[in-house]
């Protein structure tokens, strides 16, 4: 991307996320959100033409360019412009900073009025996952598409919609007003294996990686709530036979993670064969490895929060 298209498809708030500022919801000034880091205080503004932020402490302004090479390692706007298109890889990516209350029932209303999807520019081409996955009979039902062109992932607990994953060249995080349930394919009296994910993404990765015709998938979208905790043993006692696989990331967030899954695990498999873990062994998690398989431009960003 050059500068212009940076400044317009790049959210200035990931940007701040990734650079250890972190959304402070009692901060407000004039349309724009605050963030905090240490004692620097920002104010950032996200429009459909780009991102400003200011500086409460020094005055410093400017674009998303003008962030990194005050709070990045640039130098010049000309190596701001290659970090931000080395985060990217060409695909933009908006994560929601701010918190909203739960409203279980509009979330419903919402994906009441989203279409299944059976291919996906931004899943197959920035993501790697195949349009042969999205079509896969397990998905059916479990990857929708938004006004936006997202991908979204519809979570479920016991009796309803609770909240959504959302991917794409819109945003990256939750949906507003919703909770963190479990995000689940379609299940088979036949299966032998339940893999839990961190991401739906993540999960579908390594099913097309991974799978043996047998497989059920589930994600958590990100660490694991105590009400999620009841839902993913209730998964784990529904699988028949077989074994639990934490399909986890290669860093230090998946082993707090799996330790979640496992302590599930003996509350409720003990009719099962096992559990296990499994990490990429070279890569940071299996969207990555799948990516990378397949000849995509890996995305590499450094780690991005989202309250939604």
């Amino acid at each position: 991307m050059d500068a212009s298209q940076l400044k317009r498809d790049i959210d200035i708030r990931a940007v701040a996320l990734a650079y250890g500022f972190t959304f402070d919801r009692t901060m407000k000034w004039a349309g724009h959100e605050g963030y905090r880091r240490g004692k620097e205080k920002l104010y950032i503004s996200q429009k459909p033409w780009g991102g400003f932020f200011w500086n409460a402490r020094s005055s410093d302004k400017g674009s998303v360019i003008d962030f990194v090479m005050r709070y990045g390692n640039a130098r010049s706007a000309k190596e701001a412009i290659d970090e931000l298109n080395g985060w990217t890889g060409g695909c933009v990516i908006r994560p929601v900073a701010a918190e909203h209350p739960k409203d279980h029932s509009a979330v419903q209303r919402r994906v009441s009025l989203m279409k299944d999807t059976f291919r996906h520019a931004y899943l197959e081409t920035c993501r790697g996952i195949p349009a042969a996955e999205l079509q896969h009979w397990r998905m059916r039902g479990r990857v929708k598409i938004d006004r936006h062109e997202n991908a979204i992932f519809p979570h479920r607990d016991m009796t309803e919609i609770t909240g959504y994953e959302i991917r794409g060249p819109g945003f990256k995080g939750f949906s507003k007003g919703g909770s963190r349930a479990l995000w689940e394919s379609k299940t088979s009296v036949e299966d032998t294996e339940l893999v839990f994910s961190e991401a739906a993404i993540k999960a579908m990765a390594f099913h097309v990686l991974h799978d043996h015709g047998r497989m059920r998938l589930a994600s958590t979208a990100g660490t694991i709530s105590n009400s999620q905790k009841g839902l993913i043993a209730n998964a784990i006692r529904g699988l028949p036979r077989g074994v639990v696989t934490a399909a986890r990331d290669a860093d230090a967030g998946g082993d707090k993670w799996t330790a979640e899954i496992h302590a599930a695990f003996r509350e409720a498999g003990r009719h099962l064969a096992g559990f296990r873990e499994w990490a990429p062994e070279r890569h940071k998690d299996f969207d990555e490895e799948l990516r990378e398989s397949r000849g995509t431009r890996v995305v590499r960003l450094r780690t991005l929060t989202s309250s939604l």
